[in-house]
Protein backbone atom coordinates (compact mmCIF):
# COMPACT_ATOMS: atom_id res chain seq x y z
CA UNK A 1 0.00 0.00 0.00
CA UNK A 2 2.89 2.53 0.57
CA UNK A 3 4.31 1.65 -2.39
CA UNK A 4 1.06 2.05 -4.34
CA UNK A 5 0.28 5.74 -2.47
CA UNK A 6 3.54 6.85 -3.10
CA UNK A 7 4.66 5.77 -6.65
CA UNK A 8 1.51 4.86 -8.01
CA UNK A 9 0.60 6.66 -11.34
CA UNK A 10 -3.03 4.87 -11.15
CA UNK A 11 -5.61 4.76 -8.16
CA UNK A 12 -5.90 1.87 -6.08
CA UNK A 13 -8.89 1.45 -7.84
CA UNK A 14 -8.07 1.46 -10.94
CA UNK A 15 -4.97 -1.16 -10.12
CA UNK A 16 -7.50 -3.49 -8.59
CA UNK A 17 -10.83 -3.35 -11.11
CA UNK A 18 -9.50 -6.15 -12.93
CA UNK A 19 -9.06 -8.64 -9.91
CA UNK A 20 -11.91 -7.33 -8.94
CA UNK A 21 -14.12 -8.20 -11.83
CA UNK A 22 -12.21 -11.67 -12.25
CA UNK A 23 -12.97 -12.48 -8.67
CA UNK A 24 -16.80 -11.56 -9.44
CA UNK A 25 -17.22 -12.96 -12.46
CA UNK A 26 -14.88 -16.33 -12.48
CA UNK A 27 -12.45 -17.81 -14.02
CA UNK A 28 -12.95 -21.29 -16.60
CA UNK A 29 -10.78 -23.93 -14.74
CA UNK A 30 -7.99 -24.70 -17.03
CA UNK A 31 -5.75 -28.53 -17.09
CA UNK A 32 -3.25 -27.12 -14.88
CA UNK A 33 -5.35 -25.54 -12.27
CA UNK A 34 -7.58 -28.70 -12.77
CA UNK A 35 -4.05 -30.73 -11.57
CA UNK A 36 -3.29 -28.62 -9.04
CA UNK A 37 -7.13 -27.95 -7.38
CA UNK A 38 -6.72 -32.20 -7.05
CA UNK A 39 -3.25 -32.20 -5.62
CA UNK A 40 -4.36 -29.37 -3.25
CA UNK A 41 -7.54 -30.92 -2.45
CA UNK A 42 -6.60 -31.08 1.46
CA UNK A 43 -5.59 -27.82 1.85
CA UNK A 44 -8.23 -26.09 -0.96
CA UNK A 45 -11.07 -27.87 1.47
CA UNK A 46 -9.89 -27.52 4.68
CA UNK A 47 -12.45 -24.65 5.53
CA UNK A 48 -15.85 -24.11 4.62
CA UNK A 49 -15.76 -21.33 2.88
CA UNK A 50 -12.78 -22.56 0.81
CA UNK A 51 -14.25 -25.94 0.16
CA UNK A 52 -17.83 -24.01 -1.10
CA UNK A 53 -15.58 -22.74 -3.77
CA UNK A 54 -13.31 -25.52 -4.97
CA UNK A 55 -15.78 -28.51 -3.87
CA UNK A 56 -18.96 -27.61 -4.67
CA UNK A 57 -21.71 -30.44 -4.09
CA UNK A 58 -18.68 -32.87 -2.89
CA UNK A 59 -16.98 -32.53 -6.10
CA UNK A 60 -14.04 -31.17 -7.12
CA UNK A 61 -14.24 -28.87 -9.60
CA UNK A 62 -13.04 -29.56 -12.85
CA UNK A 63 -11.88 -29.06 -16.03
CA UNK A 64 -14.44 -26.31 -18.20
CA UNK A 65 -16.02 -25.28 -14.74
CA UNK A 66 -15.98 -22.03 -13.30
CA UNK A 67 -15.37 -20.68 -10.34
CA UNK A 68 -15.66 -17.10 -8.29
CA UNK A 69 -14.43 -15.73 -5.74
CA UNK A 70 -17.13 -13.37 -4.22
CA UNK A 71 -15.97 -12.79 -0.66
CA UNK A 72 -12.28 -11.60 -2.42
CA UNK A 73 -14.04 -9.51 -4.40
CA UNK A 74 -16.02 -7.76 -2.11
CA UNK A 75 -12.36 -7.54 0.21
CA UNK A 76 -10.96 -6.06 -3.00
CA UNK A 77 -13.70 -3.58 -3.10
CA UNK A 78 -13.22 -2.29 0.72
CA UNK A 79 -9.32 -2.28 -0.25
CA UNK A 80 -9.71 -0.13 -3.27
CA UNK A 81 -12.03 2.57 -1.62
CA UNK A 82 -10.65 2.60 2.18
CA UNK A 83 -7.25 1.54 1.35
CA UNK A 84 -4.55 1.03 4.21
CA UNK A 85 -7.09 2.07 6.71
CA UNK A 86 -9.13 -1.07 6.10
CA UNK A 87 -6.12 -3.57 6.54
CA UNK A 88 -5.40 -1.56 9.39
CA UNK A 89 -9.05 -1.89 10.90
CA UNK A 90 -8.64 -5.60 9.68
CA UNK A 91 -5.38 -6.10 12.00
CA UNK A 92 -6.91 -4.34 15.05
CA UNK A 93 -9.75 -6.53 15.14
CA UNK A 94 -8.26 -9.75 15.59
CA UNK A 95 -7.34 -10.27 11.71
CA UNK A 96 -4.51 -13.16 10.75
CA UNK A 97 -2.26 -10.56 10.39
CA UNK A 98 -1.11 -8.17 12.84
CA UNK A 99 1.93 -6.99 14.79
CA UNK A 100 2.78 -10.25 16.65
CA UNK A 101 2.98 -11.85 13.19
CA UNK A 102 6.72 -11.67 12.05
CA UNK A 103 7.30 -12.99 15.42
CA UNK A 104 5.04 -16.20 14.93
CA UNK A 105 5.79 -16.61 11.40
CA UNK A 106 9.52 -16.91 12.56
CA UNK A 107 9.01 -18.87 15.90
CA UNK A 108 9.84 -16.48 18.04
Amino acid sequence: MHVQNRLGVLSLKTVLEPAISIAKTGIIINKTQEFLIKILEPILTFDSCEKSIFKPQDSLVRLGERIIFPEFAEFLIRLSVEGADFLVSLANNGGLLNKKTPGKLSGD
